[in-house]
């Protein structure tokens, strides 16, 4: 595990035949790791990466993975190969942003709610989620934020109810996104608003 509140992070080199799938968990769950400079999961080449494993985070899986013939043992292909070609602890920067939505779900309607979040970064967003309860005393029981959908800067955020309680609900909902980059000795971190921007495209 990375120093939680620290600035280190561990960089990842890994070479395989195929794009390898890289999880960590972070924050709010696990996490899949798009390569540096890249935003959306799922887009390294395989041949050479290099990861980020943001502080605070813990490396939990590194592997690729592919169809073999029916008929065929279950060994690895010739040819296929994963390796991690060098794991270095780095000072890392980072620029965080902050967005917070009133929520309202009325459980006579619906148990749940989804709305769109605009993530405009650098590379690969991380997220932390909140919730605080309404005036009134109600609470909202849980939320998740899921993406890219779509278009690599749109997110879904989603809210859930209270279950079987049938009272309309209300809170607020608290959404923190941080990028981080690899921070070599006399780095300038970017400007803030260059490397991350946070958006409710429904908010009035």
């Amino acid at each position: 595990m990375t120093p939680v509140d620290g600035t280190r992070g561990l960089l990842l080199t890994i070479e395989a035949s195929r794009p390898p799938e890289v999880s960590c968990r972070c924050f709010d769950g696990l996490v899949q790791l798009s390569p540096l400079g890249q935003r959306a999961h799922g887009q390294g080449t395989g041949a050479h990466d290099d990861y980020l494993v943001p502080p605070g985070c813990t490396l939990t899986r590194i592997s690729i993975d592919g169809r073999r013939d029916r008929d065929a043992r279950s060994e690895v292909p010739p040819g296929q190969y994963l390796r991690v070609t060098r794991a270095a602890i780095v000072e890392t920067w980072r620029v965080t942003a902050e967005r917070s939505l009133e929520v309202t779900i009325d459980p006579s309607d619906h148990t749940y709610l989804v709305r769109e979040l605009r993530v405009r970064s650098s590379s690969q967003p991380f997220f932390r989620t909140s919730v605080e309860p309404g005036g009134d005393g109600t609470r909202l029981s849980g939320v998740s934020v899921r993406g890219p959908v779509g278009r690599a800067e749109n997110y879904e955020l989603t809210v859930v109810g209270g279950g079987d309680d049938a009272r309309i609900l209300r809170g607020t909902v608290r959404v923190t996104a941080t990028v981080f980059g690899v921070c070599e000795p006399g780095c300038v971190p970017p400007n803030a608003a260059d490397a991350l921007q946070l958006d409710d495209p429904s908010a009035p």
